[in-house]
């Protein structure tokens, strides 16, 4: 097996050419310059060398004439291999130093292998001859090479410096576009700002690269807060179906990631803000290239003016239907009072059966206000015939009627003001105010519990922390209802004056009265509270103004 020795600097270089040589069946070992090869090749001597030119330490053309010029090396064939030195003054100047052959690179393999098979044939043939008979003088050596390296050297440096401008070029071209990039992306925020729609910005993998101001000013979350948003479906949606409809959003982006310009059906979820409050929103998941988007739109004002607008939706048909039943329940109560009042007439004064018919006239005046009380908070216009009256008097008056409201075991007590208070109001419906809220808190104390009525003076100061916005030194007649039944969690609390909403069982209760009660203090300038928590009672405070 022939041996060849491969000389030169770069390592990929070596590599290739032992490979190849290899591939062929040659035994190879390798050195990065002449002078490591020549005290390799003097341990042991190669068949071959193929040398590089320009190589550090030794260049190629003083490796050849050392090697020539050394007793035991001089008749190894030596083939120059290069890309360096290509003009014919080069070739020449190698092949008088008695190489046997000046290869260009780069070479197919199958050429390269031909010129290294034919030269080790010739050789071992005896048939090799070297471009030139005899080796130069050491003064015409020095000047030739010399002049080959000056004149590579001065080719080498204007090749560096092309290359160089080049690479100058290039670094310009690389800042301009970096700073074009900078300023796209700041473009990208700034209209990302500017968006009324609430908006995360990711990148394909899911990490939030920019949550514009609108996102932050609506739910409170900065990038630094989520910086997944798989981080954010786990803070943000406290309700685990809509969080799982958060992720299969997600999810589905996900699968169409290669789509351009795509963007999912918009999902409605429940979003915690960073401060605890909740929004409805709706999120739409969008691809534009390859940017991924998350777009935020806040329902819970359009929420609102929808259970508004439903509201004063069934409030026009319980107008209309009140409006009928007023006028039927009117006529049947007319003639219960025409023939009451004929009865009274015919009684003798001291029949005692008079009080009952006394009882039957003032129940259908009641009823007769009822009426008018339901129109007022159906249709929520001024129905009312106010006066200066007695609060206290009208308590004290209704009272009897309220004993008979509440069941058996459940006691009525009344707290009122030592000095009567006047208060413009129409008598009828402040006694069906009471007689709502007395029935309300019989139905929510079971076996024994007390329900107190109670009147006070109230003074507001304008804070609207103050019984909920009292006017500044306005002075109020404070009426109380308490009880000391179950009482109402915050949900139910918030929704007793919603039309039809009832707790009670079915055929119990209607849900209007406590409606009743709201329209009918909103038509007297007042103001209704209520205070409640589970097994410690409710009390109901209506504020009306004093005269």
């Amino acid at each position: 097996m022939t041996r060849i020795l491969i000389v030169d600097d770069i390592l990929e270089n070596r590599y290739l050419l032992e490979v190849l040589l290899k591939g062929y069946g040659h035994e190879v070992s390798s050195e990065a310059n002449g002078a490591e090869a020549l005290k390799s090749a003097r341990q042991f001597p190669p068949d071959l060398v193929i040398a590089d030119i320009l190589m550090p330490v030794m260049d190629g053309y003083a490796f050849c004439r050392s090697w020539k010029t050394d007793p035991e090396l001089r008749h190894i064939p030596f083939i120059f291999y290069t890309a360096t030195y290509t003009e014919p003054e080069d070739e020449e100047f190698a092949l008088s130093l008695g190489a046997e052959r000046f290869v260009i690179k780069p070479q197919e393999p199958e050429a390269l292998g031909t010129i290294v098979r034919e030269v080790l044939e010739q050789h071992q043939a005896g048939t090799l001859k070297g471009a030139a008979q005899s080796l130069k003088q050491e003064s015409e050596y020095l000047e030739g090479h010399n002049r080959a390296l000056f004149r590579k050297l001065e080719k080498k440096m204007t090749d560096l410096e092309q290359m160089n401008h080049e690479m100058s070029l290039e670094k310009a071209e690389r800042r301009r576009l970096e700073e074009a990039l900078i300023r796209c992306g700041e473009k990208i925020r700034n209209l990302l700002d500017a968006s009324p729609l609430a908006i995360i910005w990711m990148d394909m993998q899911g990490t939030v690269l920019f949550a514009n101001r609108t996102f932050v000013d609506l739910f409170g979350y900065r990038t630094e807060d989520m910086p997944r948003i798989t981080a954010l479906f786990n803070r943000a949606c406290p309700d685990a179906g809509q969080r799982a409809a958060m992720v299969a959003l997600w999810d589905e982006t996900v699968e169409e990631a290669d789509a351009d310009n795509w963007a999912t059906a918009p999902v409605e979820v429940l979003i915690a803000c960073k401060d605890g409050t909740l929004r409805q929103v709706s999120v739409v998941n969008a691809v534009i290239t390859d940017i991924r988007l998350a777009i935020f739109s806040d329902l819970t004002v359009n929420k609102q003016l929808e259970s508004q607008l439903m509201h004063a939706q069934k409030m026009e048909v319980v107008g209309r239907m009140a409006g009928g039943v007023a006028h039927d329940l009117n006529n049947i109560l007319t003639a219960i009072a025409g023939y009451g009042h004929l009865l009274m007439a015919k009684l003798p004064s001291e029949e005692p059966s008079r009080k009952y018919v006394e009882q039957i006239l003032r129940a259908s005046d009641r009823a007769s206000n009822l009426t008018g009380s339901i129109c007022a908070f159906s249709r929520k216009r001024k129905m009312i015939t106010a006066k200066p009256v007695r609060l206290n008097e009208i308590v004290r008056d209704a009272s009897s009627l309220l004993r008979r409201l509440i069941p058996e075991g459940v006691e009525l007590k009344t707290v009122l003001l030592a000095d009567d208070v006047t208060i413009n109001a129409d008598p009828g419906q402040i006694e069906q105010v009471l007689m709502n809220l007395v029935t309300n808190a019989g139905d929510a104390v079971s076996g024994k519990g007390a329900i107190t009525i109670g009147t006070v003076l109230v003074t507001g100061d304008g804070n609207c922390t103050n019984a909920g916005g009292l006017e500044a030194n306005v002075t109020y007649a404070l009426l109380t209802v308490d009880d000391t039944g179950q009482g109402m969690d915050e949900t139910t609390r918030e929704r007793i004056f919603e039309p039809f909403f009832t707790t009670k069982d079915m055929g119990k209760g209607t849900g209007l009265g406590l409606s009743v009660v709201h329209e009918i203090v909103k038509l007297h300038h007042g103001i209704i509270k209520v205070w409640s928590e589970p097994h410690k009672g409710t009390r109901f405070s209506i504020y009306l103004p004093v005269v």
